[in-house]
C-alpha cells in the first residue's frame, strides 16, 4: 500500500516563480478549471455529451480544461482544437491551446495561437503576458519586454496593481538580461534554479546555451529547471547534453535519476544513481534515491541499506529516516519504523518541512492504527 510515493523527490514543487504571473498568467486561468477539478464525475458526463453530440462546442471547451488541470495538454491542444474548428473566432480557445502548447514546449504554435488570441480580444493583459513568456522562451527578448509592457498597461487599466507590479519586475529583469555577459546570464540562471523561478531561470539557460552550447553546467542547471516544473522528460534531455559534454559528471547522473525516478523508470534512475555513486560515493541524496528505488521494488534490505549511508554522511536528515522507517514498516519491523518516523517528524519540524510532516504523520496514524 505505501511504497516511496510518500518520499518522493524533494515531497513537493513549490513554485516561487517571476512574482505571481506565470503559472496564474500561463497555466492556471482560474474558476473554469476549478469547476473541473471539484466534480470528479464531469470528465464522465462531457465524454458522453460528445459521444451524444460531436460537434458540442462547451463540451469540448469544458473538457479542455479539465485537461489543462491535470496537465494533459496533448489531449487539451485537441479539444481546443474542436473548438477552434467550430468557431474559428473564439479566442479563449486559442488563450488555452496557446498555453498548452507552451507547456509541451512547441514554442511556435503557442506563438501563433497568442497572436490570435490577441487578435480576438486585444484588451486582455494576460494574453500579452503569456505572449512575453513565450517570446523569452524563444530568446525574443525585445518582442518579451514589449508585451510584458502593453500586459502592464492594461493591468494598470484594469486595476490590478498587484498583476501590474509583477510585470514591471519581469521587465526590469529582461532588460538586465540585455547588459549581461554570457558568465553573468548563467550566473543569473543558476539563482534562478535555487530561488524557484524555473521559468526565469530556463530562460537565461537557454540563452547561455544559444551562445555557446560546450557549457555543460546550463544544461545540467536547465534539467534541474525543468524538474522544478515538473517535466521529467525535458529534464532527462538537458542531463543526457550535460554527461556527452563531461561522462564524469556526477552530479548530473544523480539528478538524471531523479528524473527517471519521478517517470516511474526504476530500472533506468537505479543505474543513473549506480555511476553516481561510484564516480561519488559521498553524494548523500544519490543513496537516498536508490533507497527509494529499492523500496519501489520491495529489497527493503536494500533500501534500508542505502538509507543507513545517507544518514551516516547526514545524521540530520529527516527524508532519510522517513524513508528508513517506512521500508522497516514492510518488513513488520514496527517499533524500529515508528522510531525512525517519529525521528523525521522532529527533524521536519525543526526545518519547517511541512509537506514531509504530514507525510510521516498520515504513515504514523496508519501504522499505529494497525496495531
Amino acid at each position: 500500500m505505501f511504497k516511496s510515493t510518500l518520499f518522493t523527490i524533494g515531497a513537493t514543487i513549490t513554485l516561487a516563480l517571476s512574482p505571481g504571473l506565470p503559472l496564474r498568467a500561463v497555466a492556471s486561468p482560474t474558476a473554469p478549471i476549478q469547476l473541473a477539478q471539484a466534480d470528479p464525475n464531469l470528465l464522465d458526463a462531457l465524454n458522453r455529451a460528445l459521444e451524444h453530440n460531436p460537434d458540442h462546442l462547451r463540451s469540448y471547451q469544458m473538457r479542455g480544461l479539465v485537461w489543462v488541470e491535470q496537465a494533459e495538454y496533448h489531449k487539451a491542444i485537441a479539444d481546443f482544437t474542436q473548438v477552434i474548428r467550430l468557431d474559428p473566432t473564439h479566442g479563449e480557445a486559442y488563450r488555452y491551446r496557446g498555453t498548452s502548447y507552451f507547456w509541451v514546449r512547441d514554442y511556435q504554435s503557442a506563438l501563433a495561437d497568442f497572436d490570435q488570441a490577441i487578435a480576438q480580444g486585444p484588451d486582455l493583459a494576460v494574453v500579452y503576458f503569456n505572449r512575453g513568456y513565450v517570446r523569452r522562451a524563444l530568446g525574443d527578448f525585445a518582442g518579451a519586454i514589449a508585451d510584458f509592457r502593453q500586459g502592464a498597461t492594461l493591468a494598470q487599466t484594469e486595476g490590478k496593481p498587484d498583476t501590474y507590479a509583477a510585470a514591471q519586475a519581469i521587465l526590469n529583469d529582461l532588460e538586465e538580461l540585455l547588459g549581461l555577459n554570457i558568465a553573468g546570464i548563467l550566473y543569473r540562471g543558476e539563482a534562478k534554479v535555487r530561488e524557484g523561478d524555473y521559468l526565469g531561470a530556463i530562460a537565461d539557460l537557454n540563452e547561455v546555451i544559444r551562445q555557446d552550447q560546450s557549457q555543460g553546467i546550463a544544461y545540467e542547471q536547465r534539467g534541474r529547471a525543468w524538474m522544478g516544473l515538473g517535466d521529467g522528460e525535458a529534464a532527462i534531455a538537458d542531463f543526457t547534453e550535460a554527461l556527452d559534454l563531461d561522462p564524469t559528471g556526477a552530479i548530473a547522473y544523480q539528478e538524471r535519476g531523479k528524473a527517471y525516478l519521478s517517470l516511474d523508470q526504476f530500472e533506468a534512475a537505479l543505474w543513473d544513481l549506480n555511476q553516481a555513486l561510484a564516480l561519488d560515493p559521498t553524494l548523500t541524496e544519490s543513496y537516498y534515491q536508490r533507497g527509494l528505488i529499492h523500496i519501489e521494488q520491495e529489497a527493503y534490505g536494500e533500501a534500508i541499506a542505502d538509507f543507513n549511508q545517507a544518514l551516516a554522511l547526514d545524521p540530520q536528515w529527516g527524508r532519510a529516516y522517513g524513508g528508513r522507517g517506512l521500508a522497516r514498516y514492510h518488513l513488520g519491523e514496527v517499533e524500529e519504523a515508528i522510531a525512525d518516523l517519529e525521528r523525521a517528524n522532529e527533524l521536519f519540524t525543526q526545518a519547517e518541512d511541512f509537506a514531509g510532516l504530514q507525510q510521516t504523520l498520515m504513515l504514523l496514524e496508519v501504522i499505529q492504527s494497525e496495531d
